[in-house]
């Protein structure tokens, strides 16, 4: 149950994580397009004093992220190549035990800025809602997080047929 805390549990300190994610358009709702490509981003998470969920803290995420993708060279459609800087606003809960092993929830929103658009991005700006978990383990003194990400981009209708893009991402980051 989410409660704003008179009394929260015990605070957690500030994360930061860096990852590389590789990526797949995934052709559903909309999405034509087979583009394949890389995100590479960094993430400040800051627990937010007042929230919780089943007495664990909720995280408020910060993220910036630089992906390259190309696609096309199907149905006589030539190959194009894409950069896109994006930044985004995500909720997480997590949990993670005494072993400093655990998982991860989370939900966002966010814009997404591409150089050039794409055959299902009609628009250079999107809108990025996200949702997304995965794991965090310990190794070797280093703290780790795996997780899978589906990622919609789309101009919300605000220019061209907007088709949009579902992107599954397999994110591998290092906390530091």
């Amino acid at each position: 149950m989410l409660l704003l805390d008179s009394k929260p549990p015990e605070m957690h300190s500030e994360v930061r994580t860096a990852y590389i994610a590789p990526m797949v358009n995934m052709p559903i709702i909309g999405s034509q397009d087979k583009r394949v490509g890389i995100t590479m981003g960094i993430q400040w998470a800051h627990p937010e004093k007042r929230l919780t969920l089943n007495g664990h803290r909720l995280y408020l995420v910060f993220e910036s992220q630089l992906s390259f993708s190309y696609g096309g060279g199907w149905n006589r459609r030539p190959r194009d190549k894409a950069w896109a800087i994006a930044s985004l606003g995500l909720a997480r809960y997590e949990v993670i035990g005494p072993s400093k092993r655990g998982f991860f929830y989370e939900l966002g929103w966010g814009l997404h800025l591409a150089n050039e658009s794409t055959f299902d991005l009609d628009s250079r700006l999107n809108s990025t809602p996200t949702l997304g978990g995965g794991i965090i383990f310990d190794r070797a003194g280093a703290t780790y997080q795996l997780g899978l990400r589906w990622y919609h981009i789309s101009n919300a209708g605000t220019v061209g047929h907007n088709q949009g893009q579902n992107q599954l991402l397999l994110q591998i980051g290092v906390r530091f």
